[in-house]
């Protein structure tokens, strides 16, 4: 006769044990979890050489859920560049190219419920959550973990040094408030 493993709660839920006794545990991380439900996107902007301050790359939550942002790359070009990520305070005129955000899992498809453009021009900047010194022609990434866009609200990168043409990335997923 087995041993059950009660969750704790009073819920009745068991956890399952494998054939050597073994407890199964789900090691996949939350991103993983949510580009399983199809809820995980990343928005990419095409590389362009912006003026200083403007955007390179913004995304604005439309969802009524979270957007939890796990990583940001971006690509230098022929100098090392300052970038800023940043909260933005106003809504914006959606000035520049738009961004379709890619779902993370081919097989669904779920859009992103988010508006996103680079070489934003029209957006104002609010307070700043990190500045970015990016190498020359090198992409550089930051983990993002504990960054919340909550519904309505948006985060854009910023071009504070004059370089040519780079580019950006956000990676995300949805998860209810």
């Amino acid at each position: 006769m087995g041993t059950k493993i009660e969750d704790g709660t009073g819920g009745g839920k068991e956890a399952q044990v494998n054939e050597d006794n073994e407890l199964v545990v789900n090691a996949n991380s939350a991103l993983v979890r949510a580009s399983l439900r199809g809820d995980a996107y990343s928005w990419t902007s095409v590389a362009a050489d912006i003026d200083t301050g403007d955007t390179m790359l913004m995304v604005r939550n439309d969802s009524a859920r979270n957007l939890i942002l796990s990583r940001l790359t971006v690509t230098g070009s022929n100098v090392a560049g300052i970038l800023d990520l940043h909260l933005v305070t106003a809504a914006y005129t959606a000035a520049g190219t738009a961004v379709t955000g890619i779902n993370l899992n081919s097989a669904s498809s779920k859009t992103a419920d988010a508006t996103a453009f680079g070489d934003e021009t029209g957006n104002t900047q609010g307070s700043v959550l990190m500045e970015l010194v990016v190498p020359i022609t090198t992409p550089y990434t930051v983990d993002l973990d504990g960054v919340v866009v909550g519904p309505g609200h948006a985060v854009g990168l910023d071009q504070i040094t004059e370089a040519t043409a780079g580019s950006a990335q956000l990676v995300g997923y949805f998860q209810d408030v």
